[in-house]
């Protein structure tokens, strides 16, 4: 689905090594429609790796894997410098196979766009190993190389910047004991520089963009995120309060996985309804007895701040988030939650945490892990299956996704082109009526959740047009894009190609003389309404 903006058909990437300047001088994507975002990384790998390789899928991919493995080895590594000394190896391994077998994280690896998702949270947690070597052992060689990996995490995604609110938390568990109160200690002192230098450089970064490129231009819909589009504290609050609670579901319980969520999958309520006051109780518990935990340097404390302070940016609070909830977003909370979630059954199994062997945990906590292992094992194969390609990928989601706008939208998007692909290729309209039909049922779908979506309308009326046959029920649609979109020159153009149809003449030339005025390059446009001029002259 985002492929298109690291790899698929996309000219910086065919570029390869020579396209690499270019790549860092601008933003993320950029083409007549939008432009947007600044995540130079992936794209400067992918266009090495074309130079390389060409377009060559099981290098790319294998290529996600390596970084995932890279990735849990860092996990671990940091897990040990944490927990160890507290817990155990054993305990450390758990979590460790909890994080790594997740079934959540199928998507960041499985999707080439998100290998974004890997490279960020393997530079902060390279960053985060460096900030602790300067406060530990006063390298101020290490200070310098946390800074830079900091900022080559930034350019993989922006994401890194939740690293300005982890760094803070990690430095007290772990040296908080070191700290003198009545006198600054060279640990404190060092803490403090680096937390300051992390809380600079992270506005300098978030800033980065703004002061170099255009503002961001992106046509959004608010059946991707109703945030965008209303002021009103309430909707963010209950928008929020819905997608906290829908992510804590899918750390317990990740079935079933959707390529989108959206508006409808994710409801929108009243900030007073029964669902969103329960996510606010649930979610203040967690804050308070998190509060509490961390006083007294639980280590299920440790994950759930940990967890509470990597999803904050994708809470929908500060900014408002593409499909409301999505699963790349919990790859680093993930871990929080794991350390939070194992030192949890333990406690619930009455087994100490420092356990050194499988032999000294109680059944019913080596029968509890068992299960857990064996399913989420089951569950990422199975669900690395449907990211065969989009269209499977999208068929087999849907059938969880009956509430989400966006998800038919994407599905019957991809139909349609597969279609247009078949058409071109010279396959008969006749032979593709059970397709057409589906696509329409899918827009029609999308249609009915979100009926204020000009665009769906437009793609209904475009589909009754060209494969209906019927002129008349697409300007129906045509008509209702119109009232929402006056200004989009493909409802004009469209409903002037119905009149055209109709062989109302002076009502089509009026539509497409209107089409005209809104985009006057497009050629076709010019060439349906000379066309129209001369049947006129004939008559």
């Amino acid at each position: 689905m985002d492929d298109v903006f690291v790899l698929k058909d996309n000219p910086q990437i065919a570029g390869g090594i020579d396209s690499i300047p270019a790549i860092f001088s601008s933003p993320y994507f950029s083409n007549d429609n939008a432009s947007f975002g600044y995540r130079p990384l992936t794209k400067v790998m992918y266009a090495l790796e074309y130079d390389l390789f060409g377009i060559n899928l099981p290098v790319h991919h294998t290529i996600n894997i390596l970084l995932y493995a890279l990735c849990g080895i860092l996990v671990f590594r940091f897990l040990r410098r944490y927990f160890e000394q507290l817990t155990g190896m054993l305990f450390v391994w758990i979590v460790f196979l909890i994080w790594f077998l997740h079934p959540l994280h199928t998507e960041v690896v499985a999707s080439l766009k998100n290998r974004e998702e890997l490279l960020w949270v393997i530079f902060d947690l390279l960053s985060i190993v460096q900030f602790e070597k300067f406060i530990e052992k006063k390298n101020l060689f290490a200070l310098i190389f946390a800074l830079f990996f900091f900022v080559v995490s930034y350019l993989a995604k922006q994401s890194a910047l939740s690293l300005v609110l982890v760094m803070p938390l990690l430095i007290w568990f772990r040296f908080g004991q070191k700290i003198q109160w009545k006198q600054i200690s060279g640990v404190q002192l060092r803490s403090i520089i680096v937390v300051a230098f992390t809380g600079v450089m992270g506005y300098l970064l978030y800033k980065f963009p703004a002061w170099v490129f255009q503002p961001d231009t992106l046509e959004m819909y608010a059946s991707e995120n109703p945030i965008r589009f209303t002021d009103a504290v309430s909707v963010k609050v209950s928008i929020s309060a819905m997608a906290m609670l829908y992510n804590l579901r899918l750390l317990i319980f990740p079935h079933p996985l959707i390529f989108y969520y959206g508006l409808y999958q994710i409801p929108d309520l009243p900030v007073f309804s029964w669902q969103v006051l329960f996510s606010a109780v649930v979610h203040l518990g967690i804050i308070v007895f998190t509060i509490v935990g961390l006083r007294k340097r639980k280590v299920w404390a440790l994950g759930s701040a940990f967890y509470l302070f990597s999803i904050f940016l994708f809470s929908n609070l500060p900014i408002e988030i593409n499909g409301i909830v999505g699963e790349r977003f919990l790859f680093l909370p993930s871990l929080g939650f794991a350390i939070a979630f194992t030192a949890l059954v333990f406690g619930l199994t009455r087994n100490n945490l420092y356990v050194k062997n499988l032999k000294l945990m109680s059944l019913n906590l080596r029968v509890i892990l068992f299960i857990i292992f064996l399913l989420f094992s089951i569950k990422t194969m199975v669900r690395n299956t449907s990211w065969r390609d989009s269209l499977t990928l999208y068929k087999n989601d849907i059938r969880y996704a009956s509430r989400s706008v966006q998800a038919h939208n994407i599905l019957a998007g991809e139909m349609m082109d597969c279609l247009i692909m078949d058409l071109n290729k010279g396959c008969a309209v006749s032979s593709k009526t059970k397709e057409i039909q589906q696509i329409i049922h899918y827009f029609r779908k999308s249609w009915l959740l979100f009926p204020e979506s000009y665009r769906t309308m437009n793609n209904l009326g475009d589909l009754y047009l060209n494969f209906g046959n019927n002129p008349d029920s697409a300007l129906l649609f045509l008509a209702g894009a119109y009232k929402l979109k006056p200004e989009s020159f493909y409802v004009r153009f469209n409903i002037a190609r119905c009149f055209d149809f109709n062989n109302e003449m002076d009502k089509a030339e009026y539509w497409y003389l209107s089409a005209i005025q809104v985009n006057p390059d497009i050629p076709k446009t010019h060439e349906l309404l000379n066309n129209l001029r001369a049947r006129k002259l004939d008559k």
